[in-house]
């Protein structure tokens, strides 16, 4: 441990000789606990459902949920929805079809009064369809991210990076 960096823990947090002995169920919001034989676009699954179904969790004999990328997300192409949550729209807002900040706060407290730990899939190395990473926020108001899609694929310049970087 850095000692310049000093370890600072909420009394929930999973110290690292800890994860092996968790049993982790991993889930899908949208597709927890939603519209039964939904299968395209947002089927209904919020974090209210799965903190209502933390108790058969439980019971299933896990400790540990482990829960799909809550922030806003876009929307495909052709009207696709990123249900999934891996098409990040906005790193700084939830994704309101699973509910609210305050309904992610009840999730994690009452997993927590269960002692079962909440682990968020986090994706940080892309994004949802955009034709402008304008459209992404934190992105959106910084001039060296407001190159279009297609700039950074053009060939003309001779290569990506110089119509990326340039």
């Amino acid at each position: 441990q850095n000692p310049k960096t000093p370890h600072i823990a909420h009394k929930h947090s999973i110290m690292a000789e800890n994860w092996a002995q968790r049993s982790f169920y991993l889930l899908l919001t949208d597709r927890y606990n939603c519209e039964a034989g939904c299968t395209k676009g947002y089927c209904g699954g919020t974090w209210a459902g799965i903190e209502q179904g933390l108790e058969h969790i439980t019971d299933l004999g896990f400790d540990a949920v482990w829960i799909s990328p809550i922030v806003e997300n876009t929307e495909g192409p052709n009207g696709e929805a990123g249900y999934h949550g891996y098409w990040a729209k906005n790193f700084e807002k939830v994704n309101p079809h699973f509910g609210t900040e305050e309904s992610l706060k009840s999730l994690v407290s009452s997993a927590h009064a269960k002692d079962m730990a909440v682990v968020v899939d986090i994706v940080a190395n892309h994004v949802g369809y955009v034709r402008d990473f304008s459209e992404v926020y934190p992105f959106k108001n910084r001039a060296t991210t407001t190159k279009t899609a297609a700039s950074l694929t053009d060939t003309t310049s001779g290569s990506w990076r110089t119509a990326a970087f340039s």
